[in-house]
């Protein structure tokens, strides 16, 4: 789950949501072309005339969803720090992948940092902690905001334990904000339906962004 700070750098907060954005389609980008591999290696051995007689049935034509951010869009170095708190120490590395090791899981989200940062000319910078390691998100976070601190940029954590702060309001707005489009595939229409507020509140995102979303899903 993916939430923003209530208070904020001046102005940083569209830049946050940009790369939140573009964070969550590159996971969606590089997820399709790690299946279209696999597809290919397994499909190999198919007769071409099959593959003639599929295309001549009419097949839809598909197309790549492109992002609605401005092209050409820089930040200027800028240093987006992420309060990441997963429950296991070991999962951090679905958020935070430090190097490539080879591992298909940690090389994708490694490769999807580096081109955001690249891209948008940001500077990622995580705070890993573990709620089963004793860590307490919740304290931090409302240490941090209660003092005006401005530690995080953005929040990563376990659901059923990030909501209990939103009750406070530590949490910003996410309605209405520039760059999020929440009718994009990549934001699940249901959860974000349930977890807005009347008509003009939202704490938390989730998706593809995050793998635990699938990962845990039951």
């Amino acid at each position: 789950m993916y939430t923003k700070l209530k208070i904020n750098r001046k102005n940083l907060l569209p830049r946050i949501l940009a790369v939140l954005t573009v964070l969550s389609m590159l996971f969606m980008l590089l997820a399709c072309n790690s299946n279209s591999n696999q597809n290919s290696d397994n499909n190999s051995n198919i007769d071409n005339q099959s593959l003639d007689d599929d295309v001549s049935e009419g097949q839809e034509e598909t197309t790549e969803i492109q992002s609605a951010l401005p092209e050409g869009l820089n930040f200027n170095g800028e240093e987006i720090r992420i309060l990441n708190c997963s429950y296991f120490p070991e999962t951090s590395v679905f958020v935070n992948a430090e190097e490539e090791i080879g591992e298909i899981v940690n090389d994708a989200v490694y490769r999807r940092n580096l081109k955001v940062q690249n891209d948008l000319n940001v500077d990622l910078r995580f705070i890993d902690i573990s709620l089963y390691a004793g860590d307490n998100f919740n304290q931090l976070v409302r240490n941090s905001v209660m003092a005006g601190s401005d530690d995080y940029d953005i929040l990563i954590g376990v659901q059923y334990h990030t909501v209990q702060l939103a009750v406070d309001r530590m949490y910003a707005n996410l309605i209405n904000i520039p760059y999020i489009d929440l009718e994009q595939p990549w934001w699940p229409t249901n959860y974000i339906k349930e977890m807005t507020i009347g008509n003009d509140a939202l704490y938390f995102l989730t998706g593809d962004i995050s793998l635990n979303f699938v990962r845990n899903m039951s």
